[in-house]
């Protein structure tokens, strides 16, 4: 009776977290769904210089090539198979549009050839130096 029970709790316990995990997704997905994805970059009351924002950076200084590049038709991010991306830039906040998520940040500075992003999903700032090829 009492692996019955023990079974039927694990049957229980799992069906629980198959739900938890659909109600996550579904909320991930309305809120990309809430932002809608521009055809091109959307450019709103910007708060940044974009001839200091449009180039090619790096957040390590000796690494063998760029994390990504910005200008004012795309973001292309190298670490991704389809490295072409949409964004938004309103204020001094940035949306990324990827094939099905979205990515936001806000930039700090941009000056002395030093990008600084404070992205959603973390704590910390993140720095950024303009990427210069040997």
């Amino acid at each position: 009776m009492k692996k019955i029970f023990i079974l039927v709790f694990f049957i229980a316990l799992s069906f629980l977290s198959c739900n938890v995990k659909k109600e996550q997704a579904n909320t991930e997905k309305e809120n990309t769904d809430s932002l809608s994805r521009p055809n091109q970059p959307t450019f709103r009351n910007l708060e940044v210089d974009t001839t200091e924002l449009f180039g090619v950076w790096v957040q390590y200084k000796n690494a063998p090539h760029a994390d990504f590049w910005i200008n004012k038709k795309h973001i292309f991010l190298v670490h991704y198979a389809n490295p072409e991306h949409i964004y938004i830039l309103d204020k001094n906040e940035i949306t990324i549009f990827y094939d099905d998520v979205t990515s936001k940040g806000t930039i700090i500075s941009t000056k002395n050839d030093t990008l600084k992003i404070k992205w959603e999903y973390s704590d910390e700032t993140t720095e950024y130096i303009r990427f210069e090829a040997e």
